[in-house]
């Protein structure tokens, strides 16, 4: 016992004069995140006891090998067959969904029937539109047993109520084998997920929808999204993420002319 408790004393020693003596990292390209900074030390912080929360989080953000580590947990994980970790769960085909078992369906009646009600006041008309999950669209890449809600049960309550209801979900599902319709690592649906619901949109509303040249469509990645970030993974390949580069567009962000909607 002797041999295993100075190894590990060593460790943990080498591990602090390692976070003392390095310069801190700023972002952590497996977490796609930045990393918690030195915190400043005055009486109101260490009285309130927020330095010593930033003082831990700094800590353990700046950890040396801190993604050998994460790597690590992920392999351990993965060698046990676990398939949630967290709040996400680790799907087929390198797809990362959301644990979402907590849907009120008590919610969504109320919403509804708020929205009818409110257009039966006014006189107006209205148009709902729910974007279903990624897990809703791909069931079958869900991991067995998974903690997910019937979120299609939810849709049809949502559709009840007195808007005119797009049933978005069938426009996906009529689709789903051509493209990626949702990132893998992330909640949002691809620019072919988000089209597909805007021709959903157009036909009943009675628009003429845009149609985006294809030679234009630029790829930029591998990025990673706010899945992964939750519960980074080795093992998980980046998305790619294509845009329409339209001409005659500008983007603005506060102040600031951008040269192009995205930033290389």
């Amino acid at each position: 016992k002797a041999p295993l408790f100075s190894a590990a004393v060593l460790l943990l020693l080498v591990l602090a004069v390692s976070e003392l003596s390095l310069p801190p990292r700023f972002i952590s390209r497996m977490e796609n995140r930045s990393l918690s900074q030195p915190p400043v030390w005055t009486i109101d912080s260490f009285l309130s006891g927020s330095f010593s929360k930033a003082a831990e989080n700094f800590s353990a953000d700046q950890m040396p090998a801190r993604d050998l580590f994460v790597s690590v947990y992920a392999l351990m994980d993965a060698a046990q067959g676990k398939t949630l970790r967290g709040d996400i769960l680790f799907g087929k085909n390198g797809y990362l969904f959301e644990k979402n078992d907590a849907l009120s369906e008590n919610n969504v009646r109320l919403n509804t029937q708020a929205f009818s009600t409110l257009l039966a006041r006014t006189g107006a008309s209205g148009v709902m539109m729910l974007v279903p999950s990624s897990a809703c669209l791909y069931p079958g890449l869900l991991p067995a047993v998974s903690p997910v809600a019937d979120e299609q049960k939810r849709l049809r309550l949502a559709a009840s109520g007195k808007a005119v209801w797009i049933d978005v979900l069938a426009a996906l599902k009529a689709v789903a084998q051509d493209e990626p319709l949702y990132y893998k690592t992330a909640h949002h649906w691809t620019a072919g997920g988000a089209y597909t619901g805007y021709l959903a949109l157009c036909a009943s509303l009675g628009y003429t929808p845009f149609v985006p040249d294809p030679q234009r469509v630029q790829t930029f990645g591998p990025f990673y999204g706010s899945y992964f970030v939750r519960s980074p993974s080795p093992f998980i390949r980046g998305d790619t993420l294509k845009i329409d580069e339209t001409p005659g567009l500008t983007l603005w962000i506060g102040n600031e002319k951008k040269d192009a909607l995205y930033d290389e």
